[in-house]
C-alpha cells in the first residue's frame, strides 16, 4: 500500500484515476508483494519470530511463535468488521464472538499475496488471536498502513497496540433501503441513542 500511495500521486498515477483506471497502480506494486517472484517476497523482520499478544489485565500474555504462524509477510490487527474498502474477512461465528466496542482487536498473519488476494475477495480468513494488547519488535526498516494511511519506517522498532479510549461513532439509518448491503449488516453495530453533551464544547 505505500507503494500504492507513492504512485497515486505521481503525475503518472493521477492521470490514471482520472481516467478510471486506477487499480493499474495496484497492479504496477505487484512486485513488492513477490507476486513476480512466485509469492517468495522476504518475510517480515520480526524478531524471534514472535508476536506477544494479551487479552484482559487478568489474562496471561501469550506468545505466538513460527511454529503457530509460518512465515508472515503481513500483520493484520482490526477493530471492525471491516476491511479493504468494505470486504469482510470474518467468518459468522468471529462476527458471533465479536463486538466493535469490546476492546479486542481481531489479529490476522497473512504468509503470502495469495491469502491477501483470498481476503480481499471476500473469503473469510483464520483468526490467529483477540488481544486486547499487542507488541512485535521489528528488526529492520518495514512498511506500515493506518486506516488507510501508509508510510515506511526506515529503522526496526517495537510496535506496542493497546486500548487508549472510546469514542461514539455514527452509522448510517437502517432506512432507507440501499445504504447497507451485502455483507455489510447494521446489526454489527449496536445503535444507542444520541445524547447531546452538556459540554457546549
Amino acid at each position: 500500500m505505500y507503494g500504492f500511495e507513492r504512485v497515486r500521486r505521481s503525475c503518472i498515477g493521477k492521470i490514471c484515476f482520472t481516467l478510471g483506471f486506477g487499480k493499474c497502480c495496484f497492479c504496477m506494486q505487484s512486485y513488492r508483494s513477490g507476486a513476480c517472484s512466485c509469492c517468495c517476497s522476504r518475510l517480515l523482520s520480526i524478531r524471534n519470530n514472535s508476536l506477544q499478544v494479551a487479552g484482559a489485565a487478568a489474562e496471561q500474555a501469550r506468545v505466538f511463535g513460527r511454529e503457530e504462524l509460518g512465515g508472515v509477510r503481513q500483520v493484520l490487527l482490526l477493530n471492525i468488521n471491516s476491511y479493504a474498502s468494505g470486504r469482510v474477512p470474518l467468518s459468522r461465528k468471529d462476527l458471533d464472538s465479536m463486538k466493535p466496542s469490546d476492546g479486542h482487536l481481531e489479529l490476522f498473519c497473512l504468509q503470502g499475496v495469495l491469502d491477501l488476494g483470498t481476503m480481499v475477495a471476500g473469503c473469510s480468513a483464520e483468526v490467529v488471536g483477540q488481544p486486547a494488547h499487542f507488541q512485535m519488535t521489528l528488526d529492520e526498516a518495514e512498511y506500515y498502513q493506518m486506516d488507510g494511511e501508509a508510510w515506511r519506517m526506515d529503522v526496526g522498532c517495537t510496535v506496542d497496540i493497546q486500548l487508549n479510549r472510546k469514542v461514539r461513532m455514527l452509522r448510517p439509518p437502517t432506512c432507507p433501503q440501499g445504504i447497507w448491503s451485502g455483507s455489510q449488516v447494521p446489526g454489527f453495530w449496536h445503535s444507542q441513542p444520541a445524547r447531546l453533551s452538556e459540554d457546549p464544547r
